[in-house]
């Protein structure tokens, strides 16, 4: 795979970020944030610095999951850049599974970078 992606783990005032580059899927950081124009304007500038070819973004349930779809969206218009979701239900638990059960204050990176690992072996 030759593309380069940037995906997210919504959370209300955290937004865990990863990139994937030719397949290969790092946790890049971890946004924090006061108001979604702040996580707005952080994200647009890792969109110019890395030039994703689309977004994914990590669908929980709940009414989390519509602010989710608004912000991805909004996002995605505003870098004119397509963007993708996926189900993102057992990435937290995965993610302290891979730290060996420990829990770090924010760990949404380590979310962030496992939905892009679970988008590109669906075939995203």
């Amino acid at each position: 795979m030759n593309t380069t992606l940037l995906g997210f783990d919504y959370g209300r005032r955290h937004l865990g970020v990863a990139l994937a580059v030719r397949g290969v899927v790092s946790p890049l950081m971890v946004i924090h944030y006061q108001n979604p124009v702040d996580a707005e304007k952080q994200i647009t500038k890792l969109c110019r610095r890395y030039q994703p070819e689309y977004l994914v973004w990590g669908l929980s349930g709940g009414a989390i999951r519509k602010e989710t779809e608004l912000l991805a969206r909004k996002i995605g218009k505003m870098v004119k850049l397509p963007v993708r979701f996926i189900d993102e239900t057992l990435t937290s638990r995965d993610a302290r599974d891979i730290l060996g059960g420990k829990w770090r204050r924010r760990d949404d990176d380590i979310a962030a970078a496992l939905i892009l690992e679970y988008f590109l072996a669906e075939g995203g």
